[in-house]
């Protein structure tokens, strides 16, 4: 795939998901343009919004990757337990790596945090639900409404154990997270 293809799939995301996921179901993708996605919204992250030489955002930073992963990997067990749709959870995330790239958009919300940054984060989040839910139709074949069913379930997986982490922390005398 040259390089031009690899763009145009890029501009794609941000102007017409939908179609963009169905030429990436078509034609496949490389692994190469995994991990240049990756590799470039790792290097944005850390350009503008965490500090690379202080602990705390590496580590931050981890934990974030962390949930994404979490993430990616709870919607692809839902979706084949629940929904039975085939599918491998290495390849899905070649599908949702491309929804990634919406984190440049997040480029407003820094410059304007004092004023308008939470709504362009309201904005983004919105935009990158969407993008996310054509890479989820795409691969699996959903609608909307069972992409939404998996989106809470998700969230409710996450609060439980958010919660189960409070309670084994206070009753080792550890205190709480938040």
């Amino acid at each position: 795939m040259s390089f031009n293809k690899f763009l145009e799939r890029i501009g794609g995301v941000f102007l017409n998901p939908k179609r963009t996921f169905e030429i990436i179901t078509l034609e496949g993708y490389r692994k190469s343009e995994t991990i240049t996605i990756n590799a470039l919204n790792t290097i944005f992250l850390f350009t503008f919004f965490f500090r690379p030489r202080s602990i705390a955002s590496i580590v931050t930073f981890v934990v974030v990757v962390g949930l994404w992963l979490f993430f990616i990997s709870l919607s692809h067990v839902i979706i084949t337990s629940i929904y039975k749709m085939p599918g491998s959870l290495s390849e899905f995330f070649h599908y949702i790596t491309y929804s990634t790239v919406t984190i440049i958009l997040l480029i407003p919300v820094k410059i304007f945090w004092e004023n308008l940054g939470f709504l362009f984060l309201v904005a983004w989040l919105i935009w990158f639900n969407i993008v996310m839910y054509y890479a989820f139709r795409a691969y699996y074949r959903i609608d909307v409404k069972q992409y939404i069913v998996t989106l809470f379930n998700v969230v409710a997986v996450a609060i439980i154990l958010f919660i189960f982490a409070q309670v084994i922390m206070v009753a080792l005398g550890l205190g709480v997270i938040i």
